[in-house]
């Protein structure tokens, strides 16, 4: 090796080394030298490290100042989620959009394969995105593969809504007036999950009483004697009930 840089640095020339290793078989390595004796580049072609280039620089004291690599892919997955998690629908599944991006030497197959045995996803550009609209809760593995190489996975997984009522009254109840009824403020919570369509419900049958986002209040200010049943549903999916009543 010594011999084959020394050439190396007075002929100008890179030298070629090809590895002999099984898994390297189609891999070769360029090293090449400035007349100082000093490594300024390495190349290589075929193999999994195929195009990746390393450039080394030197101060006039001859310290190494940088390394720069080009031609390395890399690539990233991100679903639609912040925590990577949706809410489970009536039908115990839910929607998320995964997306992904690569970077750096462009491969030339780009796929997003899940499960367990993979099966594809997805397939395109360097970046792109597609929907899965069938996340369980028992979650999913998604993993992004450039030239098939592996170059980033994602765990992603369904959470069922959970969310209680309350009211103003630590009893749940409120004391009747001259007329036979009484006010209390209801509350819902969601505690769980981030459904899209909230509604409290009230009666039999059943009618709207109030509706918004994963926390709230109305004021019910018609409680009798007899009592009134709440319900809580966040995408038509029963999540908690109470009972209040007014009382002399």
């Amino acid at each position: 090796m010594m011999i084959a840089k020394a050439l190396a640095a007075l002929t100008g020339y890179a030298l070629i080394i090809a590895l002999p290793y099984a898994s390297y078989a189609q891999e070769t390595t360029a090293y090449s030298y400035d007349a100082l004796g000093r490594m300024t580049n390495v190349s290589q072609a075929g193999g999994p490290n195929n195009g990746v280039s390393s450039t080394y620089a030197y101060d006039s004291a001859g310290n190494r100042t940088s390394v720069t690599v080009s031609g390395v892919t890399t690539g990233a997955l991100s679903s639609s989620s912040p925590n990577n998690t949706c809410t489970l629908n009536a039908n115990g599944v839910c929607n998320l959009t995964i997306s992904w991006n690569v970077a750096g030497g462009p491969p030339s197959n780009v796929v997003v394969k899940v499960g367990n045995p993979e099966t594809v996803f997805a397939s395109g550009g360097t970046s792109g995105s597609a929907s899965a609209p069938w996340i369980q809760a028992s979650g999913h593995t998604f993993k992004l593969y450039g030239d098939s190489k592996l170059l980033s996975t994602l765990n992603v997984h369904g959470v069922a809504a959970a969310g209680s009522l309350s009211s103003s009254s630590p009893t749940n109840t409120c004391t009747l007036n001259t007329s036979g009824v009484c006010t209390l403020r209801i509350y819902w919570n969601i505690t769980s999950g981030s459904p899209a369509n909230i509604v409290v419900k009230v009666g039999s049958p059943q009618v709207t009483f109030a509706s918004g986002g994963l926390t709230g209040y109305s004021d019910a200010p018609w409680i009798q004697a007899t009592g009134s049943t709440f319900y809580l549903y966040a995408d038509s999916i029963l999540l908690a009930s109470l009972y209040v009543h007014g009382t002399p």
